[in-house]
């Protein structure tokens, strides 16, 4: 015992524990304004006898997790106390007091710190604001955000834990723009508060505050127009009900058959009832919203029925039909003249390998009508309908982009196993088409560079100016639809980003494809030569 006084006072056999200064922010109990005394005085008396307000770190690092009887636990830390809490002196409006805190932490034992548990030993509650530790071993500051009432520990059964306030890697998104790594359009302040994570990236709003998101007045919505969005973007309203929906769906987030997509088609579903869908209804003003969430019998989602089903329900399946679309859907702009065959990949072999395509002459012989390869791949027939003899697909190298793609031919075919994989690589396409459309073709080319347009237009132009009254029919609403789109629909787990669009990489791939954005190639007379 006389030893372990001894190394107390010594400093020996600590090992390798660093000091790691913390400041804790948080608001003593007052009352009306003006400090509760007799409150203040009783926490004193408690400090005084040794009752006093301790923190321990908790490590983060999973190789260090013990068990314990709940699950996992982090290695926790040594108390460190609050100092100064009798001498620092409260001001008379319930305001801020900031005080001192050191901690011992050994990083090659603990690792980082994720969370810390509080102990409030004192007569009295006090409001936590905020932990914020400076120059912590092999990861620098760590801020917590509390904003939570620390009650007595003997109201508690259990610790009170907070977590750093550190955004999951599944939502850390690259920052766009203003770097030579990621380039992107210039687009106008976004009005939305800085993250709490890093005060150098946009935070989230609330979802129901979305739709007021700053544009500068003169791009915001009007009435009429509001309420046409409204109802055009039902579809965004999912992500309030999606657990609703789940509850009665057993595989929510797939197809179980083709019949579950001509149902959309032919008569929709119905909301079921439930106290979710009452909140949303009660809490939204737009009337037209509280029609639209309507779980009285009325249907919801029932789309219109394409010309192509509503002649033949599997129309869709023949490959006439299969290039027609190619041609008549969202995205005919990316179709290129084949100038040389097979296939060659413009991206760097140093860093992606060889990407050049593995079709050959044998893939479609059969399918070419007697055409030479180097003059097309989807052929013309005598009919004057277009066929796709071959489809491609490409996947990651298992080790590397450096080691190319791993690529596979397909084949037209109509009937047995190679008929049904024929579709199913005819879907790829479909769904690779239609991401390059609302990522490229729409989302950047149409609304994210021309938003750099509507400020030059803005800053530069007289309203008066001709060219100013040309451009403002194409222009209009495009800011606000932006910021819409940047804070529900396009954000990390926004609802295309989800859907259709790839995810955690799209922003970061749509920034590639900017880079080689030049202004001058995109009138359509160049478009057309460089195609």
């Amino acid at each position: 015992m006389l030893g372990n006084i001894v190394d107390n006072i010594t400093g020996e056999n600590n090992g390798n524990k660093e000091k790691v200064q913390g400041t804790v922010v948080l608001m003593k109990k007052n009352v009306l304004d003006f400090n509760d005394f007799p409150t203040s005085l009783l926490d004193d008396v408690h400090e005084l006898v040794g009752q006093r307000v301790s923190l321990q770190l908790v490590s983060a690092v999973m190789e260090i997790l013990e068990v314990i009887t709940n699950g996992l636990r982090g290695e926790v830390g040594e108390p460190a106390y609050l100092e100064d809490w009798i001498t620092r002196s409260t001001p008379l409006t319930a305001g801020e007091s900031a005080f001192d805190v050191n901690f011992d932490w050994d990083e090659e034992e603990n690792g980082v710190s994720g969370a810390f548990i509080i102990t409030n030993n004192h007569h009295s509650e006090f409001y936590l604001k905020t932990l914020t530790l400076e120059d912590f071993p092999g990861q620098g500051r760590i801020h917590f955000v509390c904003n939570s009432w620390v009650y007595p520990s003997k109201h508690y059964k259990n610790d009170r834990v907070f977590f750093t306030n550190q955004a999951s890697e599944k939502y850390a998104r690259p920052v766009l723009g203003g770097f030579a790594e990621y380039h992107y359009p210039r687009k106008g302040r976004p009005g939305r508060p800085p993250a709490e994570s890093d005060p150098n990236i946009e935070g989230q709003m609330p979802p129901l505050m979305s739709l007021t998101v700053y544009v500068p007045r003169d791009e915001q919505f009007g009435h009429l127009k509001m309420s046409d969005f409204l109802a055009y973007a039902l579809k965004v309203v999912v992500q309030f009900f999606k657990p609703a929906l789940e509850a009665f769906d057993s595989t929510p987030n797939e197809f179980d058959s083709f019949e579950d997509v001509l149902k959309l088609f032919e008569r929709g579903f119905v909301l079921p009832g439930s106290s979710l869908l009452d909140d949303i209804r009660k809490n939204i003003p737009f009337e037209m919203l509280k029609e639209i969430l309507r779980s009285d019998g009325e249907r919801l989602f029932e789309f219109p029925m394409p010309q192509v089903i509503k002649e033949d329900k599997y129309a869709w399946k023949t490959d006439e039909e299969f290039a027609r679309e190619m041609l008549a859907r969202v995205n005919p702009v990316i179709i290129r003249r084949l100038e040389e065959f097979p296939p060659t990949s413009k991206l760097d072999c140093e860093l992606y390998g060889n990407q050049n395509s593995t079709i050959s002459a044998k893939h479609i012989e059969s399918n070419s009508d007697g055409l030479t390869i180097d003059e097309t791949i989807l052929f013309l027939k005598d009919d004057g309908t277009l066929k796709p003899p071959v489809i491609e697909l490409s996947s990651p190298h298992p080790d590397g982009d450096q080691f190319g793609a791993v690529s596979k031919v397909y084949s037209s075919s109509e009937h047995g196993v190679e008929g049904s994989i024929w579709q199913l690589a005819k879907a790829y396409v479909g769904v690779n088409d239609s991401a390059i459309h609302h990522l490229i073709s729409h989302w950047l080319h149409t609304h994210a560079v021309i938003e750099l347009f509507v400020i030059a237009t803005d800053r530069q132009l007289s309203v008066l100016h001709p060219i100013h009254k040309l451009l403002l029919p194409h222009f209009r609403d495009t800011m606000f639809i932006n910021a819409f789109a940047r804070q529900t629909l396009i954000n990390a787990g926004g609802l295309l980003a989800t859907t259709i669009f790839p995810a955690k990489y799209a922003m970061e791939l749509s920034s590639v494809v900017y880079k080689n954005w030049i202004f001058s190639e995109q009138a359509l007379p160049e478009d057309l030569k460089r195609r």
